[in-house]
């Protein structure tokens, strides 16, 4: 693996970890807001049921909490999820583009379904989240049509 790729694993993990520790620290407001914790827990109601006490919240709520009203740390968090789970199938797709461009056009639809899942939240965080995930969706299919492009016009000159 070059320099380079390290280099670009090692920021992305950076920004990973520190954009997940602003987003905790920024989503534990919600232990404050008794008003919230019927909208922003659904973790906690999935796994122990109802919020009575800031105690029984559950640690990822704070990151629904921070996508909810405080996005950019979340936001962060994705970016650098997606680029660095590209960096990974490109590393071990190197030598094959075709499994390279299906895993990219996957990403793209799959991003695109999460953004569709938050197309109706009446937040300001998760409609921003919304925006640049199905930016990032498309974006993924059209490299990945334009991979498959070059690769069957490649295909075609060789024959």
């Amino acid at each position: 693996m070059s320099n380079n790729l390290i280099f670009q694993f090692g920021l992305a993990l950076m920004v990973l970890l520190f954009s997940t520790l602003g987003a905790w620290y920024e989503g534990s407001e919600v232990l404050e807001r008794n008003s919230e914790w019927e909208y922003s827990t659904p973790f906690t109601h999935l796994f122990y049921g109802e919020v009575n006490d800031s105690n029984d919240i559950s640690r990822l709520d704070h990151f629904v909490y921070a996508a909810k009203f405080k996005p950019i740390n979340p936001i962060l968090m994705l970016v650098s999820s997606i680029y660095l789970l590209t960096l990974l199938a490109y590393v071990f797709f190197k030598q094959n583009r075709k499994w390279f461009s299906r895993f990219i056009i996957t990403l793209g639809i799959l991003l695109s379904l999460f953004s569709i899942a938050l197309y109706s939240s009446p937040t300001i965080g998760a409609r921003v989240i919304f925006y640049v995930s199905l930016s990032i969706g498309i974006l993924y299919i059209v490299i990945a049509v334009i991979f498959y492009v070059l690769q069957k016009n490649k295909d075609i000159q060789e024959s």
